[in-house]
């Protein structure tokens, strides 16, 4: 079942985060935990986020099972879907 709540909180906290991080002179960055000395994406436990600080919080609770995880940031703005979605909850355009 659906927690409307918990869903409004959440996005919120998205909201307040895209609109006040720093998005590395990156246009429509995502944030990628990844493992390991370079990305290998098909080989590796990876995990997409909006914001940097999600990124670092999923670090925070996970480190203890990941091998040497960092934050690779990639633009989207080659993907209308991600700019969209992103300049909806207050991101860049």
């Amino acid at each position: 079942m659906i927690n409307a709540s918990k869903d409004e909180r959440q996005i919120q906290r998205i909201r307040e985060n895209l609109y006040c991080q720093d998005n590395r002179m990156t246009g429509n960055p995502y944030f990628i935990v990844v493992e390991g000395e370079r990305p290998d994406i098909k080989n590796s436990n990876t995990q997409i986020f909006f914001t940097q600080k999600a990124a670092d919080e999923y670090i925070e609770r996970n480190a203890h099972n990941m091998n040497d995880p960092w934050i690779w940031i990639k633009s989207g703005n080659a993907s209308p879907e991600w700019c969209a979605v992103r300049h909806y909850f207050g991101g860049s355009d």
